[in-house]
């Protein structure tokens, strides 16, 4: 059973433990580069859990919380001192970043693929919990999945404010095809919404569905399973190019997700409000990193395809989009869906572009069967 606040949110109701705080406040004095800090669900406990000392490098000091902090399959939160002892030269490749001050702290946010998602959530989450204890020091933040990405440079790389130039010569050739699709795509919806007789059609992208997504999303459409579960599906891969999932248990109404969903990444879950209903949300909270929500949104097709794929025609797909806690009502549940709203709308209405309710009719997409709304131009329509 997940007992409510359990993980994910600023409502994980978990305290800075004394050894972390005096870690924090003697950092200097002893001279530690960095401190590791793990989420204790059983304690409720954020407790210090290893340390680096200060060299006189800045960078050799990055590769070793990389080699001896980040462990395999176990998430964490690093805090690195960025100023350096006097003596060095005090520039990024001495004992300081060339810009920092005494107060000045990373806030590295260790993530690895192989983790469990529960426990990455319950990690990021935290995030504010140590900012708010901490709220003397000034803190960059930074996210890694892999152990190449925890360097000086890579760090320097992140936290530098870019041009959008220069923001896109940062950018990977993958990154730049999913930003440029993203693009296309709204000046492609801006378009239709303008003008529904154009219809050029939209480029889809496909995620790439771990194991742990297909596992989950069986177990929530099993025969005779109960209810009362959520799938909550996270991105995964070196590229945030894939989704894993893991199932919630004790969820029977949207309003059971407050308190648990991540307040530092995105997410997309799924909810079984009812026998024959299926709630996919996608969730984009406010602090989570603008470029994984990108990728959330871009791939938010390619999910839905998987979950309507595996519902069939026995289930009515309602998708919606929410960023705040506050938002999860329970009325998501009761409002019409899509097969409801097609029932009851009078002939000749459409259920709305891309399969949500209350949108508009595109010409030439009428017909029968599923998703099939609107009015058929002549010619168009089926023999």
């Amino acid at each position: 059973m997940l007992l409510p606040g359990a993980f994910g949110s600023a409502n994980a109701n978990l305290v800075v433990s004394e050894d972390l705080r005096s870690a924090v406040a003697e950092a200097v004095e002893k001279k530690t580069r960095a401190i590791k800090i793990l989420a204790d669900q059983k304690a409720e406990k954020l407790s210090a859990a290893g340390s680096v000392p200060e060299s006189d490098s800045l960078a050799a000091d990055f590769l070793a919380v990389g080699k001896e902090l980040c462990e395999d399959g176990q998430p964490c939160l690093v805090l690195l001192r960025l100023k350096g002892s006097e003596g060095a030269d005090g520039s990024a490749d001495g004992a300081s970043a060339a810009d920092a001050g005494e107060s000045d702290w990373a806030l590295i946010s260790w993530a690895p693929d192989d983790s469990p998602v529960k426990l990455r959530m319950l990690t990021a989450s935290s995030k504010k919990t140590v900012t708010k204890e901490f709220k003397d020091l000034s803190f960059r933040e930074y996210n890694a999945t892999e152990r190449d990405e925890v360097t000086l440079e890579e760090y320097l790389k992140a936290t530098k404010k870019l041009s959008g130039a220069e923001r896109r010569a940062a950018m990977s050739p993958e990154e730049r095809g999913i930003e440029d699709v993203k693009i296309a795509q709204e000046t492609e919806r801006k378009t239709l919404t303008s003008n529904p007789m154009k219809l050029a059609g939209l480029t889809s992208i496909k995620i790439k569905a771990q194991p742990s997504f297909r596992e989950s999303l069986d177990s929530l459409f099993e025969e005779g399973c109960t209810l009362n579960r959520a799938m909550v599906c996270l991105l995964a891969g070196k590229t945030s190019e894939e989704v894993d999932g893991e199932i919630l248990d004790d969820i029977d109404a949207p309003s059971s997700l407050k308190g648990l969903l991540p307040v530092e990444l995105p997410a997309w879950v799924v909810l079984r409000p009812s026998e024959d209903k299926v709630l996919f949300i996608c969730w984009l909270p406010d602090n989570a990193p603008a470029k994984l929500k990108m990728k959330l949104s871009t791939f938010k097709g390619s999910v839905q395809n998987l979950i309507e794929a595996k519902s069939d025609d026995r289930y009515d797909v309602r998708s919606v989009e929410l960023s705040e806690q506050d938002d999860l009502a329970d009325d998501l549940a009761t409002k019409p869906f899509l097969k409801e709203a097609k029932k009851d709308a009078p002939e000749g209405a459409g259920g709305g572009y891309g399969g949500g309710v209350g949108g508009f009719a595109l010409p030439g997409m009428g017909g029968k069967g599923k998703g099939k709304i609107g009015f058929a131009l002549p010619g168009m329509g089926s023999k």
